[in-house]
């Protein structure tokens, strides 16, 4: 039961909000805004294996509920777990990339658990919370996306064959199509692009390569394909990874609105959509984020009443990732249909 940093905070959160069942919704800045509107009832997390665990919280145990299988588990046996994962957690070495933790894999195991606590990887949702809501003086049901400072920065948005952008060189003659794919300096695909301006040459958008992608991203809207694919190509230009930056310097939005389009587009990928599946528009997570923090407390950026916080957080802390160029043959000049293309991938991270 080897997991990383991201995978064991998943475990820590879930511990966490069952022992502190009130939410902490903050803003951008992780100042606590509220901590009495939502009191969690009960968790249920559905790992990669489809397993569904229910924790039902009650005053003094926690009912844990899985393959017909109903366990009382007392809050002061959560309380030392919890403990004990979180020392660990922030022990193993930051270099170390999936690692066992033997007291926690087996007082899971002695609880029936024999499989990691991981929601599947395609899925936008990590966990459901059956909130009261004392708002509105109800239950509701919320799908939550876990992300944990106690390791790397997580991925957004993946790097894969999906999220390609083909772009067009016009004005350099092929002969030049060899000279400027053997530029291999440390920074060769900036180092590309300036070579195709010095010799004159032009870019063009072309279109992104996934037909599934492309059309989750003109749900969003129309122009956000080209939008992207201006703040790529413009990322190897001027050697910045800031998205919010970069939009600020796009033709395809004005002034006014690029900040929105941008924010449309943070939350369709945070909670909504994947590149390889085709996305109806309909949010998938309705909750919001939780944050396992540094010191081990978590917190909610709350998509219910405090959206804008949500979007503020996400524009402060996202940036362009920097996926493998070999891997997925970024920059390298090609002939195709008589034209000199070359594709970028896209990916996105926190910061």
């Amino acid at each position: 039961m080897a997991q990383n940093r991201g995978e064991w905070s998943e475990l820590y959160a879930i511990l966490y909000l069952l022992l502190d069942e009130k939410l902490k919704i903050v803003n951008s800045d992780f100042d606590v805004k509220r901590d009495n509107i939502f009191k969690i009832k009960e968790i249920i997390s559905n790992n990669k294996k489809s397993n569904i665990l229910k924790f039902k919280i009650l005053e003094n145990d926690i009912l844990l509920t899985f393959d017909d299988v109903e366990i009382s588990i007392n809050k002061k046996d959560i309380s030392s777990q919890k403990e004990e994962l979180l020392n660990s957690i922030q022990k193993a070495p930051k270099s170390k990339g999936s690692f066992g933790i033997p007291k926690i894999k087996k007082w899971l195991l002695e609880k029936g658990i024999t499989s990691n606590i991981k929601a599947d990887n395609k899925s936008k949702e990590d966990i459901t919370l059956l909130n009261f809501d004392n708002l509105k003086n109800n239950e509701v049901l919320l799908g939550y996306s876990i992300k944990s400072q106690l390791g790397k920065p997580a991925t957004i948005l993946n790097s894969s064959k999906q999220t390609d952008f083909k772009y067009i060189v016009n004005g350099i003659d092929d002969k030049y199509i060899d000279e400027i794919n053997a530029i291999n300096t440390p920074k060769k695909l900036f180092d590309r692009v300036n070579k195709i301006y010095e010799l004159g040459g032009s870019i063009e958008f072309s279109e992104v390569v996934s037909d599934k992608f492309n059309n989750n991203l003109e749900l969003v809207d129309t122009k956000l394909p080209s939008a992207l694919a201006e703040a790529l190509l413009n990322s190897y230009i001027y050697g910045t990874k800031d998205l919010e930056k970069l939009f600020s310097m796009s033709t395809i939005y004005s002034k006014k609105i690029y900040k929105k389009k941008l924010e449309d587009f943070l939350l369709a990928i945070s909670f909504n959509m994947n590149p390889s599946e085709n996305w109806d528009g309909e949010k998938k997570v309705n909750g919001g984020i939780i944050v396992v923090s540094n010191d081990g407390n978590v917190y909610v950026l709350d998509l219910v009443y405090h959206e804008k916080e949500v979007k503020e957080y996400l524009l402060k802390n996202t940036k362009l990732d920097s996926p493998s160029s070999t891997r997925y043959d970024m920059l390298n000049l090609r002939k195709e249909n008589g034209k000199i293309v070359f594709t970028l991938n896209l990916q996105v991270r926190y910061k």
